[in-house]
Formats: C-alpha cells, structure tokens, sequence
C-alpha cells in the first residue's frame, strides 16, 4: 500500500510502524513482490501498463502504480518509468 497515503501527521519525519523503501523513481518491480530490485527495465511498465486506466475500486486498481498518487493510473503514471528506462541503483 501506498504509505504517503496513510500519513496523518505531515509535521514530522516519524515513523512508528512499517518501512520505507527508497528507489529510483519507477523502480516498482523486483524478484520479491513489493520489493524494488535497483533497476527500471521492462517489467517495471509492465507493472504500470497492467493497471492503466484504473483508479480506487476498479478490479485491477493499484495504488503502487499510481506514481504521482492522483488517485488515477493514467499516461502521466507510465512515462516515468519510460523516463527512467535503463536507470540503475548506483
């Protein structure tokens, strides 16, 4: 789930539960779900291209797809990993 979208107190950088992943933007995709593997390549907007078009409560909805969270995955969502295409971890 997307955590930025369960955030109820934006005044401070704490968190009490859970974990953050840090990624390169578009890196969604990894051998371990839910896990980034350091690379954007094609299985990445293949992740994207399978929710697009969605958004909250349609079958195939995706939230981690929804990579500017505007409630939507749509083309704005897909170029980033288009974008990042080949981009690696350093």
């Amino acid at each position: 789930m997307n955590v930025c979208a369960r955030e109820t107190n934006t005044t401070d950088n704490t968190l009490t539960s859970g974990s953050i992943v840090i990624a390169i933007v578009g890196d969604l995709t990894g051998p371990t779900f839910g896990v980034p593997d350091g690379k954007v390549d094609a299985r990445d907007i293949a992740f994207v291209a399978k929710a697009f078009g969605t958004y909250e409560g349609k079958s195939r909805w995706n939230p981690n797809a929804d990579i500017n969270n505007d409630g939507k995955v749509d083309a704005k969502d897909l170029a980033v990993p288009c974008k990042n295409f080949g981009k690696t971890d350093p």
